[in-house]
Protein backbone atom coordinates (compact mmCIF):
# COMPACT_ATOMS: atom_id res chain seq x y z
CA UNK A 1 0.00 0.00 0.00
CA UNK A 2 2.93 2.52 1.06
CA UNK A 3 4.15 1.91 -2.78
CA UNK A 4 1.20 2.69 -4.58
CA UNK A 5 0.84 5.77 -2.60
CA UNK A 6 4.17 6.55 -3.28
CA UNK A 7 3.81 6.38 -7.03
CA UNK A 8 0.17 8.15 -6.43
CA UNK A 9 1.95 10.78 -5.08
CA UNK A 10 4.90 10.95 -8.00
CA UNK A 11 1.97 11.28 -10.90
CA UNK A 12 0.70 14.25 -8.61
CA UNK A 13 3.98 15.85 -9.09
CA UNK A 14 3.95 15.30 -12.23
CA UNK A 15 2.35 18.47 -13.89
CA UNK A 16 3.87 21.25 -11.81
CA UNK A 17 7.26 19.97 -12.66
CA UNK A 18 6.68 20.04 -16.18
CA UNK A 19 5.15 23.76 -15.96
CA UNK A 20 8.15 24.72 -14.04
CA UNK A 21 10.30 23.82 -16.57
CA UNK A 22 8.60 25.41 -19.40
CA UNK A 23 11.07 27.51 -21.23
CA UNK A 24 10.85 30.63 -23.35
CA UNK A 25 12.04 32.35 -26.24
CA UNK A 26 12.44 35.79 -25.73
CA UNK A 27 11.71 38.33 -28.89
CA UNK A 28 11.90 42.00 -28.04
CA UNK A 29 10.49 44.00 -31.09
CA UNK A 30 12.06 46.95 -32.49
CA UNK A 31 9.75 49.22 -34.47
CA UNK A 32 9.90 49.41 -38.40
CA UNK A 33 9.41 51.62 -41.29
CA UNK A 34 5.50 53.17 -40.71
CA UNK A 35 5.81 52.16 -36.63
CA UNK A 36 5.46 54.88 -33.60
CA UNK A 37 6.36 54.72 -30.52
CA UNK A 38 6.78 56.60 -27.47
CA UNK A 39 9.87 57.17 -25.24
CA UNK A 40 10.60 58.81 -21.95
CA UNK A 41 14.17 58.69 -20.90
CA UNK A 42 14.71 59.54 -17.39
CA UNK A 43 18.45 59.96 -16.21
CA UNK A 44 20.17 61.07 -12.82
CA UNK A 45 24.02 61.38 -11.67
CA UNK A 46 26.49 62.34 -8.96
CA UNK A 47 30.30 62.26 -9.12
CA UNK A 48 33.30 62.84 -6.30
CA UNK A 49 36.77 63.46 -7.72
CA UNK A 50 39.67 64.15 -5.71
CA UNK A 51 42.52 65.68 -7.36
CA UNK A 52 46.06 65.95 -5.93
CA UNK A 53 48.92 68.07 -7.94
CA UNK A 54 52.46 67.66 -6.63
CA UNK A 55 52.53 68.49 -2.73
CA UNK A 56 49.10 70.44 -3.41
CA UNK A 57 46.65 69.68 -0.84
CA UNK A 58 43.74 67.09 -2.26
CA UNK A 59 41.06 69.09 -3.83
CA UNK A 60 37.78 67.07 -4.25
CA UNK A 61 35.03 68.38 -6.24
CA UNK A 62 31.25 67.08 -6.13
CA UNK A 63 28.41 66.95 -9.07
CA UNK A 64 25.01 66.34 -9.68
CA UNK A 65 23.41 66.22 -13.02
CA UNK A 66 20.18 64.94 -14.88
CA UNK A 67 18.65 64.29 -17.95
CA UNK A 68 14.66 64.18 -19.21
CA UNK A 69 13.68 63.71 -22.90
CA UNK A 70 10.11 62.43 -23.62
CA UNK A 71 8.88 62.13 -27.39
CA UNK A 72 7.24 60.56 -29.94
CA UNK A 73 8.98 59.00 -32.85
CA UNK A 74 7.85 57.84 -36.60
CA UNK A 75 10.20 55.60 -38.20
CA UNK A 76 10.15 56.84 -42.11
CA UNK A 77 12.87 54.79 -43.08
CA UNK A 78 14.79 51.93 -41.47
CA UNK A 79 16.33 49.01 -43.67
CA UNK A 80 16.09 45.47 -42.39
CA UNK A 81 19.83 45.48 -41.44
CA UNK A 82 20.05 48.53 -40.15
CA UNK A 83 20.52 49.10 -36.21
CA UNK A 84 19.32 52.60 -36.40
CA UNK A 85 16.42 54.42 -38.33
CA UNK A 86 18.01 55.97 -41.55
CA UNK A 87 14.99 58.76 -41.76
CA UNK A 88 12.35 59.49 -38.50
CA UNK A 89 10.66 62.35 -37.22
CA UNK A 90 10.54 63.13 -33.82
CA UNK A 91 8.18 65.29 -31.79
CA UNK A 92 9.74 66.82 -28.43
CA UNK A 93 7.64 67.53 -25.84
CA UNK A 94 10.93 67.78 -23.66
CA UNK A 95 14.47 67.74 -23.57
CA UNK A 96 16.18 68.94 -20.68
CA UNK A 97 19.69 68.43 -19.11
CA UNK A 98 20.50 69.82 -15.82
CA UNK A 99 24.17 69.61 -14.54
CA UNK A 100 26.94 71.52 -12.88
CA UNK A 101 29.73 69.51 -14.15
CA UNK A 102 28.66 66.10 -13.41
CA UNK A 103 27.97 63.33 -15.12
CA UNK A 104 25.84 64.07 -18.06
CA UNK A 105 26.11 67.69 -18.69
CA UNK A 106 28.51 70.57 -17.74
CA UNK A 107 25.25 72.95 -17.22
CA UNK A 108 21.73 73.71 -17.08
CA UNK A 109 20.70 73.53 -20.65
CA UNK A 110 17.62 73.25 -22.72
CA UNK A 111 18.38 71.59 -26.44
CA UNK A 112 17.20 73.56 -29.68
CA UNK A 113 14.68 70.74 -29.99
CA UNK A 114 12.89 70.61 -26.94
CA UNK A 115 9.18 71.13 -27.71
CA UNK A 116 9.94 71.01 -31.62
CA UNK A 117 9.74 68.31 -34.03
CA UNK A 118 12.76 67.47 -35.63
CA UNK A 119 13.45 65.43 -38.54
CA UNK A 120 16.40 63.14 -38.62
CA UNK A 121 18.28 61.71 -41.95
CA UNK A 122 21.51 59.57 -42.35
CA UNK A 123 23.19 61.67 -45.27
CA UNK A 124 27.04 60.54 -46.69
CA UNK A 125 29.08 62.03 -44.07
CA UNK A 126 25.98 60.83 -40.79
CA UNK A 127 23.09 61.78 -39.35
CA UNK A 128 21.70 65.45 -39.97
CA UNK A 129 19.58 66.36 -37.35
CA UNK A 130 16.66 69.28 -38.95
CA UNK A 131 13.79 71.30 -37.46
CA UNK A 132 10.53 70.70 -39.11
CA UNK A 133 10.56 74.14 -41.18
CA UNK A 134 13.76 75.32 -40.07
CA UNK A 135 17.70 74.78 -39.99
CA UNK A 136 20.13 71.94 -39.83
CA UNK A 137 20.94 71.87 -36.13
CA UNK A 138 24.75 71.63 -35.43
CA UNK A 139 25.06 72.88 -31.72
CA UNK A 140 24.22 71.48 -28.95
CA UNK A 141 23.33 67.80 -30.12
CA UNK A 142 25.68 65.91 -28.44
CA UNK A 143 23.07 63.84 -27.21
CA UNK A 144 21.50 63.23 -30.68
CA UNK A 145 25.37 62.46 -31.87
CA UNK A 146 26.19 60.12 -29.28
CA UNK A 147 22.33 57.96 -29.62
CA UNK A 148 22.77 57.94 -33.68
CA UNK A 149 26.50 56.28 -33.40
CA UNK A 150 26.65 52.60 -33.16
CA UNK A 151 23.74 50.88 -31.80
CA UNK A 152 22.59 53.98 -29.79
CA UNK A 153 20.08 53.63 -27.18
CA UNK A 154 19.17 49.81 -28.39
CA UNK A 155 22.82 48.51 -27.22
CA UNK A 156 21.44 47.20 -23.63
CA UNK A 157 18.43 45.49 -24.55
CA UNK A 158 20.65 43.12 -26.85
CA UNK A 159 21.51 41.71 -22.87
CA UNK A 160 18.01 40.91 -21.74
CA UNK A 161 17.63 38.38 -25.32
CA UNK A 162 18.96 34.95 -24.30
CA UNK A 163 20.98 32.77 -27.49
CA UNK A 164 17.94 30.40 -26.90
CA UNK A 165 14.83 29.11 -25.02
CA UNK A 166 15.72 29.91 -20.78
CA UNK A 167 12.71 28.91 -17.93
CA UNK A 168 12.37 30.96 -14.88
CA UNK A 169 15.26 31.55 -12.76
CA UNK A 170 17.40 30.39 -15.41
CA UNK A 171 20.31 32.53 -16.52
CA UNK A 172 22.55 33.40 -18.89
CA UNK A 173 25.87 34.67 -19.67
CA UNK A 174 26.10 37.09 -22.34
CA UNK A 175 29.53 38.86 -24.04
CA UNK A 176 29.81 42.54 -22.06
CA UNK A 177 31.16 44.01 -25.40
CA UNK A 178 27.19 43.90 -26.39
CA UNK A 179 26.76 46.99 -23.73
CA UNK A 180 30.66 48.41 -23.33
CA UNK A 181 32.61 47.86 -27.14
CA UNK A 182 35.18 46.67 -26.96
CA UNK A 183 37.73 48.77 -25.53
CA UNK A 184 40.68 45.93 -26.09
CA UNK A 185 40.92 47.38 -29.68
CA UNK A 186 43.57 50.57 -28.18
CA UNK A 187 46.62 49.26 -27.79
CA UNK A 188 47.21 51.03 -24.85
CA UNK A 189 44.34 49.10 -22.73
CA UNK A 190 44.32 45.84 -21.01
CA UNK A 191 40.75 44.46 -20.17
CA UNK A 192 41.59 43.11 -16.56
CA UNK A 193 38.28 41.35 -16.14
CA UNK A 194 34.68 41.24 -17.35
CA UNK A 195 31.57 39.71 -16.76
CA UNK A 196 28.04 39.31 -17.78
CA UNK A 197 24.96 37.69 -16.98
CA UNK A 198 21.07 37.71 -17.24
CA UNK A 199 18.29 36.11 -15.42
CA UNK A 200 14.55 35.53 -16.53
CA UNK A 201 12.40 35.73 -12.97
CA UNK A 202 8.93 35.92 -13.72
CA UNK A 203 6.89 35.60 -16.74
CA UNK A 204 3.11 36.63 -16.95
CA UNK A 205 0.01 37.58 -19.75
CA UNK A 206 -0.84 41.03 -20.23
CA UNK A 207 -3.54 42.22 -23.52
CA UNK A 208 -3.05 38.24 -24.74
CA UNK A 209 0.97 39.07 -24.95
CA UNK A 210 4.12 37.23 -23.15
CA UNK A 211 5.85 39.78 -21.13
CA UNK A 212 8.79 39.10 -18.51
CA UNK A 213 10.95 40.61 -16.32
CA UNK A 214 14.68 40.42 -17.18
CA UNK A 215 17.60 40.68 -14.21
CA UNK A 216 20.77 41.83 -15.61
CA UNK A 217 24.60 42.52 -14.08
CA UNK A 218 27.61 43.73 -16.50
CA UNK A 219 30.92 44.59 -15.08
CA UNK A 220 34.28 45.65 -16.86
CA UNK A 221 38.01 46.47 -15.70
CA UNK A 222 40.68 47.66 -16.97
CA UNK A 223 43.67 49.39 -16.97
CA UNK A 224 45.09 52.23 -19.55
CA UNK A 225 48.64 53.28 -20.12
CA UNK A 226 48.98 56.12 -22.32
CA UNK A 227 53.03 57.65 -22.42
CA UNK A 228 53.28 58.51 -18.35
CA UNK A 229 50.32 57.89 -17.19
CA UNK A 230 47.61 54.74 -15.59
CA UNK A 231 44.57 55.03 -15.70
CA UNK A 232 42.19 51.93 -14.07
CA UNK A 233 38.60 51.67 -14.51
CA UNK A 234 35.70 49.52 -12.81
CA UNK A 235 32.23 49.69 -14.13
CA UNK A 236 29.82 47.71 -12.55
CA UNK A 237 25.73 47.35 -13.66
CA UNK A 238 22.80 46.44 -12.59
CA UNK A 239 19.76 46.57 -15.31
CA UNK A 240 15.66 45.52 -14.94
CA UNK A 241 13.87 44.92 -18.09
CA UNK A 242 9.89 44.67 -17.81
CA UNK A 243 8.17 44.13 -20.93
CA UNK A 244 7.05 42.44 -23.64
CA UNK A 245 9.19 39.46 -24.94
CA UNK A 246 7.12 37.15 -27.42
CA UNK A 247 8.00 39.78 -30.30
CA UNK A 248 4.99 41.05 -31.40
CA UNK A 249 5.01 44.15 -29.67
CA UNK A 250 7.36 46.97 -29.01
CA UNK A 251 6.86 47.73 -25.07
CA UNK A 252 8.91 48.00 -22.42
CA UNK A 253 10.64 49.51 -19.01
CA UNK A 254 14.01 49.69 -18.15
CA UNK A 255 15.78 50.91 -14.78
CA UNK A 256 19.02 50.23 -13.83
CA UNK A 257 22.17 51.82 -11.75
CA UNK A 258 26.24 52.26 -12.76
CA UNK A 259 29.04 52.71 -10.65
CA UNK A 260 32.00 53.78 -11.98
CA UNK A 261 35.23 54.00 -10.25
CA UNK A 262 38.31 55.42 -11.44
CA UNK A 263 41.91 56.23 -10.71
CA UNK A 264 44.97 57.61 -12.46
CA UNK A 265 48.67 58.91 -12.21
CA UNK A 266 50.49 60.58 -14.24
CA UNK A 267 54.49 62.36 -13.76
CA UNK A 268 54.66 65.82 -15.00
CA UNK A 269 58.30 67.28 -15.36
CA UNK A 270 58.59 70.10 -12.70
CA UNK A 271 55.46 69.20 -11.34
CA UNK A 272 55.79 65.63 -9.66
CA UNK A 273 53.05 63.52 -9.65
CA UNK A 274 48.91 64.12 -10.74
CA UNK A 275 46.90 61.97 -9.54
CA UNK A 276 43.01 61.28 -9.56
CA UNK A 277 40.59 59.11 -7.51
CA UNK A 278 36.86 59.33 -8.15
CA UNK A 279 33.55 57.66 -8.28
CA UNK A 280 30.31 58.07 -10.77
CA UNK A 281 26.77 57.01 -10.01
CA UNK A 282 23.98 57.03 -12.45
CA UNK A 283 20.81 55.72 -12.66
CA UNK A 284 18.38 55.57 -15.43
CA UNK A 285 14.65 55.17 -16.05
CA UNK A 286 13.59 54.28 -19.55
CA UNK A 287 9.76 53.53 -21.02
CA UNK A 288 9.05 52.52 -24.39
CA UNK A 289 5.46 51.48 -26.07
CA UNK A 290 4.33 51.22 -29.50
CA UNK A 291 1.40 53.26 -30.59
CA UNK A 292 -1.36 52.45 -32.43
CA UNK A 293 -1.20 53.24 -36.29
CA UNK A 294 -3.29 56.41 -37.93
Amino acid sequence: MFRNLTIAFVFMLLPQTAHAQEKYTIKLKEVAAGDTWRIEVKETGDSKTTNTIGKEKPKTEENKSSKHLLFTETIIEKPADAKAPTKAKRVYEAAVIKGDGGVLGAKDRVPPYHGKTLLIEKKDKGYEFRIEGGEVLDKDIFELQSEFQGDGPNKPKAAFVPPGPVAVNETWKFDPKLIFGDPGKDPNTQVLNTEGTSKLVKVYKKDGRLYGVVETVVGLEMKMTPPNTTVTMKVTAKLNFDGCIDGTFAEGHMTGTLVMQTGSSATIPDIGTVSSSGQINSAIDQTWKELPKK
